[in-house]
Order: structure tokens, then sequence, then C-alpha cells
């Protein structure tokens, strides 16, 4: 299955399966948006074979950013989208915004 890359109203999106070619590839396109944008947030839930390695390869890049840039990352199995879901969904938030 062929990787496909969608930026949907400023989240990358992959859908696909990530083979270990495709890992440097991907680490080079991270590596290159980061040069020009300050933050990026990347959705890996369609990722199917390979998105253990993929959200490891995002943490290692996220760990070398400098402190101007920042990776947000999350993926369907990972306890991260529980704790998105959870702060959205949060009533603290629902006064925030009012």
């Amino acid at each position: 299955m062929a990787l496909e890359i969608k930026n949907i109203e400023g989240v990358i999106c992959i859908k696909g399966e990530v083979t270990a070619n495709r890992l440097t590839e991907l680490k080079n396109y991270f590596t290159a948006a980061l040069k020009f944008e300050n933050r990026l947030v990347v959705n890996v839930c369609q990722v199917g074979h390979g998105q253990a390695s993929l959200l490891f390869l995002l943490q290692q890049i996220k760990d070398s950013l400098s402190i101007d840039r920042s990776l947000i990352f999350f993926g369907s199995p990972d306890r991260n989208v529980k704790q998105l879901y959870q702060e959205i969904n949060s009533p603290a938030n629902y006064y925030q915004a009012a």
C-alpha cells in the first residue's frame, strides 16, 4: 500500500503502511518541514503496519528539537489520543472559551 500524506487544516495526516525505507524519507520530510514551521501536528491514526516505528521516530525528532520548535503527534492505540480527547472534552475548557 502506498503512503499518503495530506495536510488537512494544519494537521499532517499520514495514511498507509510505513516500511523501513519510508522511515528515512519521513524523517527527512519532517526535519525539512520543521525548518520552515515552528509547530507541526501529525496524525498517524490511519497508519497500519509500522505505526509503532513511526511514533518512535517522531519521538526522536521531538526530543532533538530546539525550544522554539514543537512537534505534536498522535496515533490511535496510543494513550496520547485518550488524553487529548479528555482534554478537549474537559468542562474546564468550556469555561475558558466563554
